[in-house]
């Protein structure tokens, strides 16, 4: 369905709250309304807790102008769905190019209650709002929640909605964080890569600036970058791409995650003494264990002998800065720690061993020292020095 311009109104929401639902016996609603600039190019699906689907996986005009369907990227699986799309009233109003559009998904009775999974597919990059609301099995109005942030081009968002349809019923939606694009590349930097001393990366190494390697510095694997400057006995062993923009350097947006984090995380969890003014902090010869789930903290700080291990699939997210130095170690029994980064400042990893996954992609990230870092690093520029490693975990 889409906007006619000859008429001022177009009626997205209206086709679910039709007369049919309303003498329903289960009169519960779920509706998704994500607004975007444009041009257009946001697609969204949902995924009910049966894995059924319904939405446009890619952003399609003729779609939503039902002059077609694509059963490979147009879904309307879940009993009692619709999509639509309105542009921005500004177009009928003022003939002037819209601002923003709209592209909406609602189901408008027998809402299954349980986890249902948004997923936003981006053709382009810009920033988006994602208002949902639920209505009860009674056909009142419950709960609302927003969510804005930014995607990037090709790269998928996803979040999961717990949806509740009893009276008073409300939406809990929190974070999908998936970083499995990362396991591409062992290093993967957006605006260069610099390696100089005895400095040693034992895996595929890609960016879109330019890859500096001096003294002794050695890639094993393959790189793939713009261009690549090399100086003394530095060398790659593997083979050498020369290739611009080969890097989705934002495959998943910090901003969402930053706002759906500060209202629902993990952090009571922590245990009493280490959470401090923003501020985790691991010092001296301590150890601090975390379990499976996802922290937010502005500052993380491992020092001295002390060790940050974790049981199970841990997520911390960093607002501000990272600091591990000494002896420290970062590690994990089973998955490697999945630390997240939104601070564009330069992050320095001078500590003994870490074993992560490290995800920074506005910031500089500097290995020194004879740092050893085991696992996966995407940051906005990578620097190593001394002899500090980066292998596969």
């Amino acid at each position: 369905m889409r906007h006619d311009n000859s008429k001022s109104t177009l009626i997205i929401l209206g086709i679910l709250f039709s007369s049919t639902s309303l003498l329903a016996a289960d009169r519960s609603g779920l509706f998704l309304n994500l607004g975007q600039g444009n041009p257009e190019g946001i697609g969204m699906v949902l995924i009910d807790p049966l894995g059924r689907r319904t939405g446009i996986q890619e952003f399609d005009l003729s779609l939503y102008e039902m002059k077609g369907h694509n059963e490979r990227i147009a879904f309307r699986e879940i009993p009692h769905s619709e999509v639509g799309y309105e542009p921005s009233p500004s177009n009928d109003e003022t003939g002037e190019a819209a601002t923003t559009g709209r592209v909406s998904l609602g189901i408008n009775q027998d809402v299954l209650q349980g986890e249902y999974r948004i997923s936003i597919h981006p053709a382009v990059s810009r920033d988006f709002f994602l208002d949902m609301d639920v209505r009860d099995a009674n056909g009142e109005m419950s709960g609302s929640v927003r969510l804005s942030g930014t995607v990037s081009a090709g790269a998928t968002q996803q979040f999961s909605l717990t949806v509740n349809t009893a009276p008073g019923g409300q939406l809990v939606i929190r974070p999908i964080i998936d970083l499995s694009e990362l396991n591409q590349n062992l290093i993967s930097s957006c605006s260069g890569i610099k390696m100089s001393g005895n400095t040693r990366s034992g895996g595929t190494v890609r960016t879109n600036g330019v890859a500096r390697l001096s003294g002794n510095a050695l890639i094993t694997g393959n790189l793939t970058a713009p261009s690549l400057q090399t100086t003394g006995n530095a060398s790659v062993q593997g083979q050498v791409t020369q290739a611009s923009g080969t890097l989705s350097c934002f495959p998943l947006d910090l901003s969402a995650v930053n706002q759906l984090l500060s209202a629902r995380n993990d952090n009571m969890s922590l245990p009493a003494g280490f959470l401090t003014g923003g501020t985790l902090r691991v010092a001296g010869s301590t150890t601090l264990n975390l379990s499976t789930g996802i922290y937010i903290v502005d500052r993380l700080e491992v020092s001295g002998n002390a060790r940050l291990q974790a049981s199970g699939l841990v997520n911390l997210f960093v607002r501000q800065s990272v600091s591990l130095s000494g002896n420290s170690e970062v590690d994990s029994a089973e998955a490697p720690i999945r630390i997240l980064i939104a601070s564009n400042s330069e992050q320095v990893l001078s500590n003994r061993s870490i074993r992560a996954i490290f995800y920074a992609p506005t910031a500089k990230v500097v290995l020194s020292g004879n740092t050893l870092f085991s696992g996966r690093l995407h940051a906005g520029q990578v620097e190593m020095t001394g002899t500090s490693k980066v292998e596969a975990p």
